[in-house]
Order: C-alpha cells, then sequence, then structure tokens
C-alpha cells in the first residue's frame, strides 16, 4: 500500500512539473506588469507542485526588473514577490540563507526549523506555524539570477525527491526569467535603435527640405554679385525684389527649423512600442481613381487660413528666379493671386500648415525641374473640387521630363526609394516625396502621381477645404 501511495505522489509530482514547465515556457511581454505575473505564476505554481503553505522569489538586481518597483533603486534592496501582493524591495540579511544562496549558488534546506542550524535559529518561524523552509536558487546562463523560496508546515514529511524537484521547478523558473529578461533587452534594444532611425530621418529630412531656400538665398546673391561684377547696377525696385526673396526664404528656413524641432519629440514618441504609427487615419474621404495615393489624418482642424495660391505664386516666384533655364506657368482658381483680374483669392484657403504646405510645394517643384530637360515647362493647376461629401483644394505640379516607370509607381514616396531610371549624374537621396506624402496626410490630404516615360509626370495633391469657405 505504501508503494502505491509513494508511485501516486511521484506521479502527480511529475504531472505538476510538466505542467508547470509548459505554463512558464509561454513567452513573455517585456512589460512590468506581464513580467509580475511571470513571477506570481513561478510561485504558484511552485507552492501547488510541492505542496507549500507560502512561497518567495527574489531576484538579482537586472535593468530587466528596473520598471517592477517604480522609483527605487538597488541600494532599497532586492525585488521580492510573494504569490499575493506586488513586487517590493526589501533588504535581506548579510548573513542569512537568501544572501547566502544568491552568493553561492547553492540550495539552503532546513528541515526542521526548530532546530538552531548554520543559519541561527527561527523561533518567529516556528511560532507562524512554519516547520520547514527551503530556499533555491535560481540559475540560467552559468549565473544565479535569483532564489525561490518555500515555506512548509510542521510535519511535511518532506525528502530528497522533493528537494530535487524543488531544483528542477527552479531550472523552469529560471529560463522563463531568462527569456524575459532577453524578450526585455530586445525592445530597449528596438527602441534604441527607433530613437536613431527618428534622429537620422529628421536629420535627413531636414537637410533636404533646408536645400531648397539655402538655393534660393545663394542663387538670388549670386545673381546679384554677377550684377555688380559686371558693372551693372541693379535699379532700387530690383535690388529690393532680390532682397526680400532672400528675406523670405530666411524666413522659411526658419520656421522649417522649428516645425522639425518639435516634430523631433513626436517622431521619437511614435516610435515607442505600443505607439500608434503617425499618419493612420480615415480610409478614404478624399477622390480616388489614380495610380498611386496615400490618405493621412487631418492636422489642425482650427486656426489661421493658409491661402494656396499665395504659397503657389510665392513658390514659382522663389524657383524662377534661380532655374533660369525652366519655364513656370501657373493656371485655374486663384492663379493670379495678387494681380489684376483675380476673382478667386480666397477660394483656395484651408486650415493646413503654411510651412508644411510650402515644402510640399517647394518639393515637388524641386523634382520637376531636377527631372525635366532645360527650357521645359513646369505647370501648376489649381482648383477646387467637390467629392465624397466635401470640399476639396486640388494642385497640381506637371513637368516635361524623363517620367516614371511602371514598376517603380508603386514605391515612389517611400522614404530613400528612387525609380529606377534615374540617372546616376543626378544627385538625390529619395527623400522628398516621402516628406510630401508625410506632410500632405498630416494636413489631412492625399497625393497621387501619373506619369508615362519619357514624358513626363503629374504629381497631384487634395487638401481639405472648410464645410463652409471663408469669404475672400
Amino acid at each position: 500500500m505504501g508503494g502505491s501511495t509513494d508511485r501516486d505522489r511521484l506521479l502527480r509530482r511529475l504531472r505538476e512539473l510538466h505542467d508547470a514547465s509548459l505554463a512558464l515556457a509561454a513567452p513573455v511581454r517585456a512589460e512590468p506588469g506581464a513580467i509580475a505575473t511571470l513571477l506570481k505564476e513561478i510561485v504558484g505554481r511552485a507552492m501547488a507542485s510541492l505542496g507549500a503553505t507560502d512561497g518567495a522569489l527574489v531576484l538579482v538586481e537586472d535593468s530587466a526588473w528596473q520598471d517592477l518597483v517604480p522609483g527605487t533603486r538597488a541600494e532599497d534592496g532586492l525585488i521580492t514577490l510573494r504569490l499575493t501582493g506586488e513586487p517590493y524591495r526589501r533588504h535581506w540579511r548579510p548573513e542569512g540563507a537568501t544572501t547566502y544562496v544568491l552568493g553561492t549558488g547553492e540550495t539552503v534546506w532546513v528541515p526542521d526549523t526548530a532546530v538552531p542550524g548554520q543559519f541561527g535559529s527561527y523561533p518567529e518561524l516556528v511560532a507562524q506555524g512554519i516547520g520547514a523552509f527551503a530556499i533555491v536558487p535560481l540559475r540560467a546562463g552559468g549565473r544565479v539570477v535569483g532564489r525561490l523560496g518555500f515555506n512548509f508546515g510542521h510535519g511535511a514529511g518532506l525528502d530528497d525527491g522533493d528537494r530535487e524537484a524543488m531544483e528542477i521547478f527552479a531550472g523552469h523558473a529560471a529560463a522563463a526569467l531568462e527569456r524575459a529578461r532577453f524578450f526585455r533587452a530586445e525592445a530597449e534594444r528596438a527602441t534604441a535603435y527607433a530613437a536613431v532611425r527618428a534622429r537620422d530621418e529628421l536629420l535627413a529630412v531636414a537637410s533636404h527640405d533646408l536645400k531648397n531656400p539655402l538655393t534660393v538665398i545663394r542663387g538670388t546673391a549670386d545673381a546679384l554679385h554677377r550684377l555688380i561684377a559686371s558693372g551693372r547696377v541693379p535699379s532700387p525696385e530690383r535690388l529690393a525684389d532680390r532682397l526680400v526673396r532672400i528675406s523670405d526664404a530666411a524666413a522659411r528656413m526658419t520656421a522649417q527649423l522649428d516645425e522639425l524641432r518639435e516634430d523631433a519629440g513626436a517622431s521619437l514618441a511614435a516610435e515607442a512600442p505600443g505607439a500608434p504609427p503617425d499618419g493612420a487615419g480615415h480610409d478614404g474621404g478624399g477622390p480616388t481613381g489614380s495610380a498611386v495615393d496615400a490618405v493621412g489624418s487631418v492636422e489642425g482642424a482650427a486656426g489661421e487660413l493658409v491661402d494656396l495660391a499665395a504659397l503657389a505664386h510665392d513658390a514659382i516666384a522663389a524657383h524662377s528666379g534661380i532655374a533660369g533655364r525652366h519655364r513656370f506657368a501657373l493656371h485655374g482658381d486663384a492663379a493670379n493671386h495678387g494681380g489684376p483680374g483675380s476673382e478667386h483669392g480666397g477660394e483656395l484657403r484651408g486650415h493646413w500648415s503654411a510651412v508644411r504646405l510650402a515644402r510640399v510645394i517647394d518639393n515637388l517643384l524641386s523634382n520637376a525641374i531636377k527631372y525635366s530637360p532645360n527650357r521645359s515647362t513646369v505647370t501648376v493647376r489649381l482648383r477646387r473640387e467637390h467629392a465624397h461629401d466635401r470640399e476639396w483644394a486640388v494642385f497640381d505640379v506637371t513637368d516635361q521630363g524623363i517620367g516614371i516607370p511602371a514598376v517603380d509607381l508603386p514605391r515612389v514616396f517611400d522614404r530613400f526609394y528612387r525609380a529606377t531610371n534615374v540617372p546616376s549624374l543626378v544627385s538625390g537621396s529619395g527623400i522628398g516625396l516621402a516628406a510630401v506624402r508625410e506632410s500632405v496626410e498630416r494636413m489631412g490630404g492625399r497625393v497621387t502621381v501619373e506619369s508615362e516615360l519619357g514624358k513626363g509626370s503629374t504629381f497631384t495633391v487634395h487638401l481639405p477645404l472648410p464645410a463652409c469657405p471663408s469669404p475672400p
């Protein structure tokens, strides 16, 4: 009869150890709450498997566990967790059993707390009805990562098999902790990598977008220098016009730098684990049917109205002064902004970011100039459209350039991607169109492209207009 009882006990213990090992093998998210749940699972499974009345887990200091007890430091003690309650820090006696196990990696087994032993006597345990206890090291990767402690009632009758079961369970628990530590380290590396990537992308966008106003400044200054060097003194009106261009370009640079500085924090936050992707917005709401499109969430539902026609007019004027070998044409609603006979100056005004929209127009004009031959025409068309129960301001930038191969159209707005037919002598980083898409999406719009190889490309931007257009 005794043999059958022992065998049943052994089988029950093996089943419990097997179930515990399967439970602890499950993946653990790199979050404090998930790790705390894992620790409780370890203690609870151990108590159930071994028949302990109480249990506690103590962790060796590691950066992976730093968020378990926020606002504390290693000097406050080792992180400790019981089955009930949350993780806390506790100081353990230097001469005590816990310190010994963590330092030596050896199991401490006290079969009778009423008998003084290596670490002293335990009258407080006896008073609490604890007749025996064991402290087992948690080893992983050749090091001790913590310890498991178990309390047992009087007359527990534990034997060497129980001790072996504790050590087997401790091995599974240590492996689970090591996996959790690894996942946490991987998450930290991913966060650090994302921060570096966000920084590099912001720097790349800044260097790319600042080239346009810098080109205006340099081109205008060079033109003035050539005039003076040739002995021709520009008229006061012409000189004033050129100085205004330089001043406006410098103001655009300042605004772009301010915006990029604000974006830096937002970009880093967006890359953090669990954060939603930037620009994940409505599906639909804008015109459809073009070859490639991207739609974003609305940025800026209130505030000062921005005049699309004015920005387009200023951008063309700036590029006309430095791209003397290209012609520019501006057509459509509000195309005569600022000039005599304009009847639609207020029609294409919306709650957009003036800085972002200026960058979009600058980038599209720069691309049109770069990829089209000298003496060709770059055409900008402005119009108003009604689609999907709302009004849209629409502008096209059309060039007579090399065009984009059909195979490249789906990726033309991807960051760092360049079309396969771009001549090697034409410089570029593949950032401009990606920045265009991001800016347009953040203003609640969409950008599309249609192209014919060898004939040119048309980039079309749709931006939402207010429900009730303001009077001009």
